[in-house]
């Protein structure tokens, strides 16, 4: 449960006080149930967890190294085996993290900024039931730290990642065998990544994008399309949104509507005749969604 407290001068007094009435002989010996208390030191993040141990819930989020946590268990490792949470988001600094016994061992979806403290695998040390991996990176010092996590998942299936357009180029070292689903749009919403023809053909030419099944991403024009569609011989789906598009969009200052006659669709549709269906996704800001008949 989430709750706060009134006086929040005495915060941590207040805390060891309600842990105080968990300590009794009905929870701690006849029921044998323990609870832990997290929070944080920031004044300005008033609440506060209160949970039973072990941790039952399926997701966490690792904000900074302000957080603390007292429980009224015993120093079993058991009670810091938080098995039961499969997504995880790891923002900030958590430099402070690396000092707890916790570990996240029964991980599916992970969401991390890299660079990121170098002892994460203390808390995480293993990635074998990982399937989905959130990027955010913007510094190609990290480039490492990248490859590794993804070569430490051997059965990461998606791959979704924000970074700059000049650090592109490191997806094509990338050699897992396992990924088959690569987002690239967060970061053509953050960075205005924008794949061009040599770009495109980069991808198609690189491990990962030989074996790539799903792929999201902003390319320069519909040429650019065609290339991904008819050269990735795996491809199932691209979703797509189109540069040249985007700039028509702000010349005649109007976005495209489901009333209007959509001409990209069209074209994309004679140019792929039946290889691909093809429509208009306005969900995923008017984005190009085509699926390829295998």
């Amino acid at each position: 449960m989430e709750f706060k407290f009134s006086d929040e001068s005495r915060r941590e007094e207040q805390i060891d006080e309600l842990l105080e009435t968990f300590r009794t002989s009905f929870w701690l010996e006849e029921r044998r149930w323990f609870v832990r208390c997290e929070w944080n030191l920031r004044v300005e993040d008033d609440s506060i967890l209160l949970y039973t141990l072990p941790y039952y819930l399926d997701r966490f989020c690792v904000r900074d190294q302000s957080r603390r946590f007292k429980s009224t268990g015993l120093d079993d490792p058991v009670y810091w085996l938080y098995n039961s949470v499969h997504n995880i988001s790891l923002e900030g600094d958590i430099n402070n993290w690396c000092l707890f016994p916790i570990r996240y061992s029964n991980l599916r979806c992970l969401r991390i900024c890299l660079p990121t403290h170098k002892n994460i695998y203390s808390f995480i040390p293993t990635l074998d039931n990982l399937t989905s991996l959130i990027v955010v990176m913007n510094d190609s010092s990290a480039e490492s730290e990248l490859l590794d996590l993804i070569n430490r998942a051997p059965h990461l299936y998606s791959l979704t990642i924000d970074l700059l357009p000049n650090l592109l180029s490191i997806l094509w070292k990338v050699t897992s065998t396992s990924i088959r689903r690569l987002d690239l749009f967060h970061s053509s919403f953050w960075y205005d990544l924008c794949l061009n023809a040599a770009q495109c053909s980069e991808l198609i030419n690189s491990s990962l994008g030989r074996q790539c099944e799903v792929l999201s991403v902003n390319v320069e024009d519909r040429s650019n399309v065609l290339d991904l569609v008819k050269t990735k011989s795996n491809v199932r789906a691209l979703i797509c949104k189109l540069k040249e598009e985007e700039e028509e969009e702000k010349g005649n200052n109007k976005r495209i509507s489901s009333s209007d006659k959509d001409e990209l669709v069209e074209w994309l549709r004679d140019h792929l005749l039946s290889m691909s269906s093809v429509r208009r996704t306005f969900y995923i800001n008017n984005s190009i969604e085509i699926w390829v008949n295998q």
